[in-house]
């Protein structure tokens, strides 16, 4: 029998496989999942890779998307994906805006990202 992957253990993969600078980053962000029978909320600690359940106030960004959304760029972990998904208005990055940008850097594609050849 498959394990079921849980949302902080999704959270745990997502942050594994994506170098972060916590330099940059704020201590804690907010994650806000809805579509499903009633929305998830959680809050990270990036630099100890900390999950836990529930909003925190004192987090200055919170990242809102749909759970299907989130499970989908999960699976697929393109990095290019995340990026398209923030342009098109699935992932929403809310908060103060020094915190906001450097949120964001983490589903931005690379400066040069490679073309693909018709």
């Amino acid at each position: 029998m498959a394990q079921v992957s849980t949302i902080p253990d999704e959270i745990a993969s997502f942050m594994t496989n994506n170098p972060l600078n916590h330099e940059e980053l704020p201590d804690v962000i907010n994650l806000a999942f809805s579509g499903e029978r009633k929305p998830e909320a959680w809050h990270v600690r990036p630099a100890t890779r900390q999950v836990i359940r529930g909003f925190n106030k004192l987090a200055p960004v919170t990242v809102m998307l749909p759970l299907e959304t989130w499970r989908k760029l999960i699976k697929k972990n393109d990095i290019c994906l995340w990026n398209q998904a923030v342009k098109e208005g699935y992932i929403h990055i809310h908060g103060d805006k020094n915190a906001s940008e450097a949120v964001s850097r983490i589903f931005s594609t690379p400066v040069n990202p490679v073309q693909e050849i018709e």
